[in-house]
């Protein structure tokens, strides 16, 4: 299959990534206000080229950028603490940061309940952990621009991948409800409570080519508004666990 498409969605992501962040700042910023955001560490985990960091941490004495891989430096943000790692185990000790967020992550973590627990363990009481996946339910994959794989019952998906030549979806994109990361963190051990969310409606500049008359016409209509393309959620750490589970 033509990854044209493919490639336009991961190019405009990365055209645009500053932008984005700003964006998901404002969204931020409607939840809880700019005290919020100011302090002494920020931990973007999956932070990749370390944009988010420095965008919405940028308020913060410590900015730093997790990932399995660092970026080039050409990539590279200033005033970014790039660290190597995986979001499973994190090398830091109990409370240390003061917001931990996860930008377009959630979907790719093998194992989201031990990955929450960590970013919860590393974070203060008090501070948050801000969150933004997918809605599952929205017709597109946001990843390949094929349909919505989870859409299409699972014995036929695996087929349906093969044929296009992505099978490798099935190797990195993982189905975790919002509902369950819910009950992830507000179990006893974490008890992080929900203070909001909101629906992620993308500015057309952010929007593949190929999709912007798709895009335009949904967003006409309101569906946007009831069926987003993703969701931020910010929850806050209200209690103290002794002994955190790894």
């Amino acid at each position: 299959m033509n990854k044209r498409i493919t490639n336009e969605i991961w190019n405009k992501f990365d055209e645009n990534r500053i932008n984005r962040a700003e964006y998901f700042l404002e969204l931020i910023l409607k939840i809880v206000g700019k005290s919020f955001l100011v302090g002494e560490r920020f931990l973007d985990i999956g932070g990749g080229t370390g944009t988010n960091a420095a965008v919405i941490g940028r308020n913060f004495t410590e900015k730093y950028s997790l990932d399995i891989k660092i970026p080039p430096v050409e990539k590279r943000m200033p005033g970014v603490i790039y660290i190597q790692g995986d979001a499973h185990c994190l090398q830091y000790d109990d409370n240390f940061f003061d917001v931990v967020s996860l930008f377009s992550v959630i979907e790719h973590l093998k194992n989201p309940q031990v990955a929450l627990k960590e970013a919860a363990r590393v974070l203060k009481q008090g501070g948050l952990l801000i969150i933004q996946g997918p809605n599952w339910r929205f017709p597109l994959d946001l990843h390949t621009g094929l349909p919505n794989p989870f859409l299409i019952p699972y014995f036929l998906r695996k087929r349906f991948l093969k044929a296009l030549n992505y099978e490798w979806w099935m190797d990195e994109v993982f189905y975790v409800s919002w509902r369950n990361v819910i009950q992830i963190l507000s179990g006893n051990n974490l008890q992080c409570r929900l203070l909001g969310k909101r629906s992620v409606i993308y500015q057309i500049s952010l929007i593949p080519n190929g999709f912007q008359v798709f895009y335009r016409i949904i967003k006409l209509l309101g569906i946007l508004s009831v069926w987003p393309m993703s969701y931020i959620f910010i929850f806050q750490k209200i209690s103290q666990a002794d002994d955190y589970p790894r």
